[in-house]
């Protein structure tokens, strides 16, 4: 750990040299990501794998990404946004459950369902678990318009040098025949980040 929860990072399942040019594999260090997960997921001293990977989630997963994309999105419609599960005093209560309370022989929220039983519906304990993310995979593959765009994006991005032009290629075509939650998630990742290019090239 933190290495094998990557093992399903798109990138992490191709071999890099398919998938970016020679040129920009030589001007980055390819270990550096999963070297700073693992810098992050050092610096708890003394605690349980549970507590590692629960320090990792907040100052990765929550700190650069869920949250700066929720607060800035919030921010632009005007929306005041509170994580009430984020308070310092819960974070605090957190850190002092042992493992063995928060996650007994592998069940999922089982301390915190069994903590707010008497305040939350059950309806809402009960509930099956669903993700947040935009069906943006299946959007892309019934929309043409959609397609265009970002079809565009991608065209665009080949003239850059960073990613081989025969990976974007088979990547639209994975997409279209395989899972296209799967694979449109590196689809959106490419366009978006060619829409920031082409935005900021002054300020680059």
């Amino acid at each position: 750990m933190p290495a094998r929860v990557e093992s399903y990072n798109f990138l992490n399942r191709t071999p890099l040299e398919s998938v970016f040019t020679p040129e920009f594999l030589q001007a980055v260090d390819t270990l550096h990501p999963v070297g700073q997960l693992t810098d992050t997921y050092n610096k708890v001293a003394d605690a349980t794998m549970l507590n590692r990977m629960l320090y990792l989630d907040w100052k990765i997963t929550l700190a650069d990404n869920d949250l700066r994309k929720v607060n800035r999105m919030c921010e632009i419609t005007g929306i005041d946004v509170r994580y009430p599960m984020l308070d310092d005093e819960v974070i605090d209560l957190s850190t002092r459950v042992p493992s063995r309370v928060k996650l007994p022989r592998g069940k999922l929220r089982h301390f915190y369902k069994n903590a707010l039983r008497d305040f939350l519906p059950p309806e809402v304990l009960t509930k099956s678990k669903h993700g947040f993310g935009l069906p943006f995979g299946q959007w892309l593959k019934k929309s043409s318009r959609l397609q265009e765009s970002i079809y565009g994006n991608l065209s665009a991005f080949k003239s850059r040098r960073v990613i081989n032009p025969e990976f974007l290629d088979n990547l639209i075509d994975t997409h279209r025949t395989g899972h296209a939650s799967y694979y449109g998630s590196m689809i959106w990742v490419l366009a978006v980040l060619e829409e920031w290019l082409r935005q900021n090239e002054e300020d680059m």
